[in-house]
């Protein structure tokens, strides 16, 4: 438990988590003296590691007390854009790495969305399998929700409402919930059905969905079960939770230690490995739940964590150069192939839950 004891720092109390969430074991020092390498949210603060081998739970301590977590959001300097703005960014040209999803996804998932017949569907998506890391980026979540009877979806950290948009076209009845009010306002000029507020605001009705969707929601929440009990709650029996997550056991983690871009203090309260999270699920009340890592975004984390390594920060907005992607894209393929031979090296972990 949280000690009761809460201190002033930078407009933001925090309070001291010294304990496992999972086991109650005490922490270790894993990582002091840590900033935000992003977007400049004041303060330093602390990573331990759970002390007991068969948990290895990894937290920040400090951690913000539940009501000023928002105050810290407020130093974002981007918000969920839409696509034009981040293809003027990209060397590669936004258009044609979407044209490679689409692609993908109507070669591997049968989509029905894309504007092209399907030999140029399947020439052009096959260049996702030469990417490792953008082809796990773009299997999630239609790999773990592959073969569920398709009802009603909620995305949980939805932003711009992208997922959603694409849920809908693969025959969910898909809908959206953000904190953030700017975009949840630009999914619905979009048109699309959208929520503002946390899950719980909603207080939709027990077992009001087939499927719920969360990428790099959970390790955000300072109480990760509670959490995901509602996501069970609100989930039909035998609806699916998937969801997606950093994983404290990453290569990457491994490489980059505490200039690791996932680590991400004071926004991420909890980084998570695959038994760790196993854990949770099963709290949460899931009846079945899978757990694997995936290297998805690897190479978008080489870059950053390189960045942080040598300048001590890192700006998502900046264009990188050509021949940095290509390292990270290697580096991505380097994981991708030594999950061949340990299977937790991935730069994230994917989970599945059944009620």
């Amino acid at each position: 438990m949280d000690s009761a004891v809460v201190m002033e720092r930078e407009r933001v109390r925090i309070t001291r988590r010294p304990a496992c969430y999972l086991c109650g074991s005490p922490g270790d020092l894993l990582y002091a003296n840590l900033s935000d390498r992003q977007f400049g949210i004041p303060g330093t603060w602390n990573f331990l590691r759970c002390s007991s081998e068969k948990c290895r739970l990894i937290w920040l301590d400090p951690t913000p007390v539940d009501d000023d977590i928002p105050r810290i959001y407020r130093y974002l300097r981007v918000t969920h854009q839409d696509h034009s703005r981040a293809e003027r960014s990209s060397p590669l040209g936004l258009k044609k790495l979407l044209q490679v999803r689409d692609s993908y996804l109507a070669l591997r998932y049968r989509f029905p969305g894309g504007e092209r017949d399907w030999d140029a569907g399947r020439l052009t998506g096959v260049l996702a399998y030469l990417h490792p890391a953008k082809r796990a980026d773009i299997d999630f979540p239609f790999r773990p929700l592959s073969g569920a009877p398709k009802g009603r979806l909620l995305d949980v950290g939805c932003g711009g409402g992208e997922m959603v948009r694409l849920m809908n076209l693969w025959g969910w009845q898909a809908e959206g919930i953000d904190f953030d009010p700017l975009a949840i306002e630009n999914a619905k000029k979009k048109g699309l059905t959208v929520h503002l507020g946390s899950i719980t605001d909603q207080r939709f009705s027990d077992g009001s969905f087939d499927a719920v969707v969360m990428s790099h929601v959970i390790e955000h929440v300072s109480n990760p079960i509670q959490f995901l009990r509602e996501a069970w709650r609100i989930l039909r029996p035998g609806g699916r939770l998937a969801l997606a997550t950093p994983n404290g056991w990453s290569l990457g983690h491994t490489v980059w230690k505490r200039n690791w871009i996932h680590l991400h203090p004071p926004m991420h309260l909890f980084i998570f490995n695959p038994p760790a999270l196993a854990v949770v699920l099963r709290r949460a009340g899931f009846a079945q739940y899978f757990c694997w890592t995936e290297p998805r975004w690897a190479d978008q984390a080489f870059v950053a964590s390189r960045s942080i390594s040598r300048w001590g920060n890192f700006d998502e907005r900046l264009p990188q150069p050509l021949s940095l992607q290509a390292l990270g894209w290697l580096m991505a393929s380097v994981q991708w192939l030594g999950l061949r031979v340990w299977k937790n090296l991935g730069e994230e972990v994917i989970a599945v839950g059944i009620k």
